[in-house]
């Protein structure tokens, strides 16, 4: 299983069909890969079998929600339609795919693997970024192996092949926490690269986000230090100030001033039914335009999933994260699941503003966050 996984997470980022035409040559083709890991660590799960039980009272609760509001969102309405008309939401039918896939194997990763197997993974994911950032790099500085493949939003063009330079800085700031755990030297160098390329990638939520976890990191190690972590506020806030004073930066930064208005409109969808949500994957047929553009992510994950499945869904999904923070084994020395903590922080905090859940590499690291809390 480690090895199977350890592949997945190398391999991911890095899967596009290059076909001019196709409506989206990066994000669609590691969807679909995702889909294939999902069933690939399924049938090894069953192959090799389980070692551990596992049981979440939340986590059955919010699976019973979501294949409720499929079965009377789209299953029961085709069963029940007769006309030659009828056409198939494709959009919903993918999404509830991608969810049943992910739990079944969520639930065969944290029944599977051990302390130790995490921290293998750990410095997969490691490796892993550093080598996007190394690409991402290139292209910042007009050395692209590739060329200029693909749509960019901004003229930097720091997008390795996850698409856009956002989700490159989303890819790094849920990588970063696992560099700060790390204690061979070769790694904690290596974390150089990424902090260089999340800067180059000028995605500023992805910037102020980590920032955030590092203070969270800081306060966690000196937690018996009151003076060092009152200067270790200090020192970090005066660092993003004086981010957010340099408007140089600001101005060629691609953080989309427009998703304001965005999601002003989501928002008039969401009133359509906001306590039993539209059905999984429904925004996207929405098809809203904003600023000359077509938007089919609202670009705020929480939105999102409050139009899919409803105020009771998110409720329900906010009770299972709390409760896994909760049980989460803070008293245990050098628990190897604290990186994968800061780094489920890191996802819960970037679906404020982006959608993570939508883009396979980065949703796989917040699905091995979830085990990792879970069983850490």
């Amino acid at each position: 299983m480690i090895k199977l996984i350890t592949g997945i997470i190398l391999i991911m980022p890095w899967v596009i069909l290059p076909i001019p035409n196709l409506y989206d040559m990066f994000r669609i083709p590691k969807s679909v890969f995702f889909d294939i890991s999902c069933m690939a660590i399924i049938v090894y799960g069953l192959w090799r079998g389980i070692v551990f039980t596992y049981r979440n009272k939340y986590l059955a609760a919010l699976c019973a929600w979501i294949f409720f509001t499929v079965f009377m969102n789209w299953y029961l309405p085709i069963l029940l339609s007769t006309g030659e008309g009828f056409r198939f939401n494709i959009w919903t039918i993918e999404h509830t795919f991608h969810f049943i896939f992910a739990l079944f194997a969520f639930y065969f990763i944290v029944s599977s693997l051990i302390s130790d197997d995490y921290m293998k993974l750990s410095k997969a994911i490691c490796v892993s970024s550093a080598l996007i950032s190394i690409f991402g790099l290139l292209q910042y500085w007009g050395l692209s192996p590739f060329g200029n493949m693909g749509f960019y939003l901004t003229s930097n063009k720091v997008s390795a092949f996850l698409d856009n330079p956002n989700l490159v800085g989303n890819y790094l700031c849920v990588s970063l926490p696992f560099f700060l755990y790390q204690r061979e030297l070769k790694y904690k160098l290596m974390g150089v690269l990424p902090l260089a390329c999340l800067l180059a990638s000028q995605s500023v939520l992805s910037i102020v986000i980590s920032g955030a976890v590092l203070l969270l990191y800081l306060l966690i190690e000196f937690k018996g230090n009151k003076r060092i972590q009152f200067l270790l506020l200090v020192l970090l806030s005066v660092i993003l100030l004086a981010f957010f004073l340099n408007f140089n930066y600001l101005k060629q930064a691609n953080y989309d001033s427009f998703r304001a208005g965005v999601w002003a409109k989501s928002f008039e969808y969401f009133k359509h039914n906001p306590l039993f949500g539209q059905g999984m994957g429904i925004f996207k047929t929405f098809r809203i335009q904003y600023a000359g553009e077509l938007w089919r992510e609202a670009h705020n994950d929480w939105l999102e999933m409050a139009i899919n499945i409803g105020l009771v869904g998110v409720f329900l999904f906010i009770l299972l994260v709390i409760n896994s923070i909760r049980n989460f084994k803070f008293k245990v020395a050098d628990n190897p699941g604290l990186p994968y903590l800061l780094s489920f922080c890191s996802f819960l905090l970037l679906m404020t503003g982006s959608f993570v859940i939508e883009t396979a590499p980065i949703a796989f690291i917040g699905l091995l966050n979830f085990c990792a809390v879970e069983k850490l």
